[in-house]
């Protein structure tokens, strides 16, 4: 029945990325992973996908360092336990807009396949991470 919940605020998390509400998904993501890592009877397939959500919200909020951590951690997950996903390291896909714009025109917000189409999913690797330069501003992914 718990994993039920955690699917639930799996969903929320995706939600609310989709909104570009990314304090939400941040506040949604940290709070799942907590919880899961306390749990005695947690999903290690919830936690993986958890890790990679925190890694999207991360990367949206421009705190590339601590999402290069999750994406590790989630990748280091698959393999321990031989998990085929593909995970979506394209800095590009990860720039969000000023909020200002965001919350007008959430409705039209795609999924997968971008404007034209084609598979929004792209190949790259961790080490592109190490290129993009963090964000000095305060957010909720270095508050205590």
């Amino acid at each position: 029945m718990t994993n039920i919940l955690y699917f639930a605020w799996y969903l929320l998390s995706e939600y609310n990325l989709r909104m570009k509400k990314y304090d939400v998904a941040y506040g949604i993501v940290n709070n799942s992973i907590i919880q899961l890592e306390r749990s005695d009877y947690s999903n290690e397939y919830l936690t993986l996908l958890f890790k990679y959500n925190m890694f999207k919200v991360l990367m949206f909020m421009k705190q590339y360092d601590s999402a290069k951590l999750c994406i590790e951690q989630a990748v280091n997950m698959a393999q321990k336990k031989g998990i085929n996903i593909e995970f979506d390291l394209d800095p590009a896909h990860y720039e969000a807009e000023d909020m200002e714009e965001s919350s007008e025109g959430t409705e039209g917000t795609e999924g997968a396949e971008g404007a034209s189409g084609e598979n929004a999913f792209a190949e790259g690797s961790i080490q592109d991470l190490d290129q993009l330069q963090p964000n000095n501003e305060d957010s909720p992914a270095q508050k205590p």
